[in-house]
């Protein structure tokens, strides 16, 4: 009886651990599966870069997703799994990092409503009427690749697309803190401060400003005199 008490317990033990296991699989692969999908990313605005230049308002500590241009949609260190796009060419009161999703799995929804991440990135500055009309000119242009890529990650993944991807956002970007967002060093130059807040010294100094990417947003350019 006690060899048999045992083996049962044995089992018990085992398939606990077994089922455990798979939850923390399914848990933390959600990421890792979409980066496995064989389609075709820069349909959808999240192309792959292995190597990346640095822009001056990338986040220091960040996991790339995927790219539109210089536009990089990433996570950050600190906010967990939300998700944010860094456009370095945004000079309105936003700034250049913004959230669009409290978690991976509502980004894709987003993108699958969407028919690309590009519509919801520019809800922080759009009208829901200009927000429709560019979802609608995304899903016209090559609709039927664009149509596979999206079944794919609905059946690879189990996503639904959002149902009201302007309102979701809006509220996403209500009040968001950024005081976990950590910057370079070029970023803080850039607004004319140090990283302790002291302002950047400049006198008998030339300094231009530059839009060219990437690059520190103030080059400087030797004496005034020169």
């Amino acid at each position: 009886m006690k060899k048999i008490a045992f083996f049962i317990v044995l089992m018990m033990l085992l398939f606990g651990l077994s089922g455990c296991d798979k939850e923390e699989v399914e848990v933390k692969s959600l990421f890792e599966r979409y980066m496995e999908l064989d389609i075709d990313r820069e349909l959808l605005n999240l192309e792959k870069q292995e190597d990346y230049p640095e822009y001056y308002c990338y986040p220091v500590h960040k996991t790339a997703i995927g790219f539109e241009g210089f536009i990089l949609y990433c996570f950050i260190d600190g906010y967990e799994e939300m998700v944010f796009a860094v456009n370095p060419e945004n000079y309105d009161d936003d700034g250049q990092i913004y959230p669009l999703a409290k978690n991976f799995e509502e980004f894709l929804q987003l993108v699958v409503a969407c028919g690309s991440v590009n519509p919801a990135e520019q809800i922080h500055w759009m009208s829901q009427e200009k927000f429709e009309e560019s979802v609608e000119s995304v899903w016209e242009y090559r609709s039927e690749e664009r149509k596979v890529a999206i079944d794919t990650i609905q059946k690879e993944l189990g996503i639904m697309p959002m149902e009201n991807p302007y309102a979701y956002v809006k509220e996403v970007q209500k009040e968001f803190d950024d005081s976990k967002i950590v910057y370079s060093d070029a970023y803080y130059e850039s607004q004319g401060i140090y990283r302790d807040g002291t302002p950047v010294e400049r006198t008998g100094e030339g300094w231009t400003l530059t839009f060219e990417f990437p690059a520190e947003a103030f080059e400087k350019k030797g004496d005034l005199d020169e």
